[in-house]
């Protein structure tokens, strides 16, 4: 699985910020005006789904191969994809049952973008790589 990341951007300047632990990410700064046209050439080749929160929708795990991560604070999160119209007919990834251990920002809510990314792997059976993924998130916690 390819994880791109849609990164708001205040979320670079964030010492908090996550989603700089997933390995090999596609990084892509999120313009609300701008489109990327790599990202947008990417979803229109079908095989990419969005992770966000909802009913999981369309896809199958067989044809996504790339996965789109919205990294940003919550309430950034809700603004770009309120305001990026081409993320509302993708296919989605919705992840349920989950608890995070990140506590690095106030008002939490939900899994960070690397707690996220992981879980991800492990539903999609690359159990290995979704657990070193939450070691290097907690061994990173632990060291700030």
């Amino acid at each position: 699985m390819q994880f791109w990341r849609l990164i708001h951007q205040r979320e670079l300047e964030r010492p908090t910020n996550t989603g700089r632990l997933i390995p090999d990410a596609i990084p892509i700064i999120w313009q609300r005006k701008v489109p990327n046209p790599a990202l947008l050439a990417q979803i229109e080749q079908g095989n990419m789904a969005l992770l966000y929160p909802g009913d999981s929708t369309g896809g199958t795990q067989a044809n996504i191969e790339h996965c789109l991560i919205i990294d940003a604070t919550w309430q950034e999160a809700q603004k770009i994809y309120n305001q990026s119209a081409y993320l509302h007919s993708m296919p989605r990834i919705s992840l349920e049952g989950y608890t995070s251990t990140y506590r690095l920002r106030r008002n939490q809510r939900g899994l960070c973008t690397a707690e996220a990314a992981a879980y991800v792997l492990i539903e999609e059976g690359n159990e290995q790589a979704g657990q070193t993924l939450l070691q290097r998130l907690q061994q990173w916690q632990e060291n700030d």
